[in-house]
């Protein structure tokens, strides 16, 4: 009696594989997902979010070139998706890949308030990039 329960439970974990939501792709189908619910919703809010990106240090040099070409709707969705996957892109880059700072930019599960602050104080020494937690 137990073992059809073990054995379907046996087969569920094997065909699950390993998720693909927190890797680069992941996170630009996610970003895709929000961009399509804020543009239905709140289009007001994607021009101020991508007025923002626009000014992001990196906008000319790294994904202008990548969205040139594209359709302005598709420029917007893709800047989107290119800034949800730019902690993981400037991984490894010496000027961005201090563990405190990426720790405030990337989804950390589990983690608290409390210990979010100080990493995010590190992003704030760019008097840019101020971060407000209340």
């Amino acid at each position: 009696m137990l073992r059809k329960p073990l054995l379907a439970a046996l087969i569920a974990l094997l065909a699950a594989g390993p998720g693909s939501a927190w890797n680069r792709a992941g996170h630009m189908t996610m970003a895709a997902m929000a961009f399509d619910e804020l543009l239905r919703d709140a289009p007001a809010t994607v021009a101020r979010v991508v007025a923002i990106l626009q000014h992001h240090p990196q906008y000319e040099s790294r994904w202008r070139p990548q969205i040139a070409a594209m359709a302005l709707d598709e420029q917007q969705r893709f800047l989107f998706m290119l800034a949800a996957r730019w902690p993981d892109d400037v991984r490894g880059d010496a000027a961005f890949d201090l563990d405190t700072l990426h720790s405030a930019l990337h989804f950390k599960p589990l983690i608290s308030a409390f210990q979010l602050k100080p990493r995010i104080s590190a992003f704030n020494l760019n008097p840019q990039h101020k971060l407000h937690i209340k």
